[in-house]
């Protein structure tokens, strides 16, 4: 898939995200326009995307959210977000795939 229809995936997430009624539904299209956005190349927008996501839910896509929040936030040059993330991800999902793949980088 090429950048633009990422973007496109990105803006369709978005309706979805402001039509659903419940959290997991709207949680879960969040992440996945946080995820098109990502791949879109719109690192700033998919890292506003997964801040939302971290702030004000706390279902199944929470763990990767933090996890690719960590990475985006450092690459962004935003080391103490990325180390709260980093922190947040391990203290209250420490079995989690995600935390578990954080500690083996």
């Amino acid at each position: 898939m090429r950048a633009n229809q990422f973007a496109q995936a990105a803006d369709g997430f978005d309706q979805a995200y402001a039509a659903r009624q419940s959290d997991a539904k709207k949680e879960e299209a969040l992440f996945w326009s946080a995820k098109a956005s990502e791949q879109a190349g719109q690192r700033d927008a998919a890292l506003q995307r997964y801040r939302e996501l971290t702030r004000a839910y706390h279902g199944y896509w929470l763990p990767e959210a933090l996890y690719t929040q960590s990475h985006l936030a450092q690459t962004a040059g935003l080391a103490a977000e990325a180390q709260a993330a980093r922190q947040r991800l391990l203290q209250e999902f420490p079995n989690d795939r995600w935390a578990q793949r954080l500690r083996q980088e």
